[in-house]
């Protein structure tokens, strides 16, 4: 079966902490739950870049973390990323 397309509101943030210290995951963590069923391949890019309106580009020499679904999973799987960054 084909990786999933996903649309805009088809993941949801549920969590994010970006202290680099102390809380639940003793550092930078984000996680998101599926509101739709994803087959195995689905790939998924997170960035901390910020949007520059004077260039209309993304910045530079920011954080790029990818996820790719190993299986297929259900809606309401939540996905965590605790110290995506290393």
């Amino acid at each position: 079966m084909a990786p999933t397309v996903l649309n805009p509101g088809d993941i949801a943030f549920s969590a994010f902490q970006s202290d680099n210290t102390g809380g639940g995951f003793n550092g930078d963590a984000f996680e998101f739950v599926l509101l739709v069923p994803v087959t195995t391949g689905t790939t998924l890019y997170f960035t901390d870049s910020g949007y520059r309106t004077d260039s209309n580009t993304f910045r530079t020499n920011e954080g790029l973390v990818r996820w790719v679904a190993q299986t297929d999973l259900l809606a309401g799987t939540i996905v965590t990323f605790a110290n995506p960054n290393g």
